[in-house]
């Protein structure tokens, strides 16, 4: 089918499911999700999709998640995200772990897997899909609250924590040393700090004192052109385009309002509206009606106790390690456990993770349909529960602007 008119399915489809949903008070991207997997059916898989269309939608997703996490840097106030490290750092570090150490623990001594599938099996169970927490936070407009700085601040040093260990897991994947893995880590950091500080430096100043006189198009073609290089090369450096897009979005941020003091004309608002309604309007959408195709439904029965239970580890090891660490820094139990839920999807590196590993042989279809399964189901029940604990009271209390 031509590539035009798959997307307009997907977005048809991702609208009409999303705003039927959202009467009854569900996040529209559950409906965006939903959408997906129902044309990831098979018979209207194949009326719906051709390899071409595929991969287009594939490209799009991926530029998607990009263009969030890059709105999502414009929108972090800089020094509230350093205000709330050391806190996240410890919410990141329990939330992560658990669900980990569960994961291994289970495959390997319950269901008899080896050593290095119940390890994988674990590092998909402890990475995030901060993207699905963000858009969450967004629709629901907390993404500048003191709760919602604090849940993208744990996200983001998500992404840190899950850095390492995926970097460990594509080692076991491409049969390569740990030792050399961590040494390859240490020289890929220092050149993406140098990388950071020639972007906020000079690459980022100088592009904008170049277009300082021209119109907003142009900003936001500007916009665009940075963040797509800065993921390119964070990518390049074995950080991922997702980290490159987010600290792409905080960099533009500080130079903005800095040129803004001196010239008195641009500001970051302008540049953030206009990402917000080219993410959230199209592309966004997009990826999560991907993330839906993805999932292989008929292929989940063939281990329906293993998927569930590893879905149950990657639910309540996420949620009650984000209580554990929030509870230690002397915060709420309840506001742990909301945040956990929050940040409990497991839908974009997860699935990179096991495709990963399916090509090279190390699971087989069984495994990586039990690990979509649990993707998708963490995916779903993770946004409706946060809602759901999200009562009127709560969200005055959490609505705070941070400091």
């Amino acid at each position: 089918m031509d590539p035009i008119i798959s997307i307009l399915i997907c977005l048809t489809a991702a609208v009409l499911i999303g705003e039927f949903l959202s009467i009854f008070k569900i996040p529209r991207v559950v409906g965006q999700i939903l959408a997906g997997i129902i044309l990831g059916i098979p018979f209207l898989k194949e009326i719906v999709f051709d390899s071409a269309s595929l991969s287009i939608i594939s490209s799009l997703a991926d530029v998607g998640v990009i263009l969030l996490l890059f709105f999502t840097g414009l929108e972090v106030n800089f020094r509230r995200f350093i205000g709330n490290l050391k806190i996240a750092s410890g919410i990141s570090f329990w939330n992560t772990t658990i669900p980990l150490a569960l994961g291994y623990l289970v495959s390997h001594y319950l269901f008899g897997l080896s050593n290095s599938i119940s390890f994988i099996i674990g590092v998909a169970l402890s990475v995030s899909a901060t993207a699905l927490a963000l858009d969450l936070l967004e629709e629901l407009n907390l993404l500048k609250s003191k709760f919602g700085s604090l849940m993208v601040g744990a996200g983001a040093v998500d992404d840190v924590y899950e850095l390492i260990i995926i970097t460990l897991a594509v080692s076991f994947i491409e049969s390569v040393g740990a030792k050399t893995a961590v040494i390859n880590l240490i020289y890929s950091a220092l050149m993406f700090a140098v990388l950071v500080l020639a972007f906020r430096l000079i690459i980022a100043p100088i592009t904008l004192r170049l277009i300082e006189k021209e119109n907003e198009p142009i900003l936001l073609t500007t916009g665009l052109i940075l963040t797509l290089l800065m993921a390119s090369l964070s990518k390049y450096l074995g950080f991922g385009t997702l980290i490159g897009a987010l600290i792409s979005g905080i960099v533009v941020r500080q130079a903005m309002l800095k040129h803004s003091h001196e010239k008195m004309h641009k500001h970051p608002h302008h540049i953030s509206g206009d990402i917000r309604l080219v993410a959230f309007g199209f592309l966004v959408p997009i990826f999560f009606v991907y993330v839906g195709i993805l999932t292989n439904v008929s292929a989940i029965f063939d281990n329906l106790l293993f998927g569930l239970i590893i879905t149950a580890i990657a639910i309540f090891g996420t949620v009650i390690g984000c209580a554990i660490g929030y509870s230690i820094a002397k915060g709420k139990w309840r506001d742990g456990i909301l945040m956990g839920w929050g940040l409990t999807g497991k839908g974009d590196t997860e699935i990179v993770i096991a495709t990963l590993a399916l090509e090279s042989g190390i699971i087989n279809d069984v495994l990586f349909s039990s690990l979509i399964f649990m993707a998708v189901i963490t995916t779903l029940v993770g946004p409706l529960m946060f809602r759901y604990l999200l009562t009127n009271r709560h969200i005055k209390q959490i609505k705070t602007p941070g400091v």
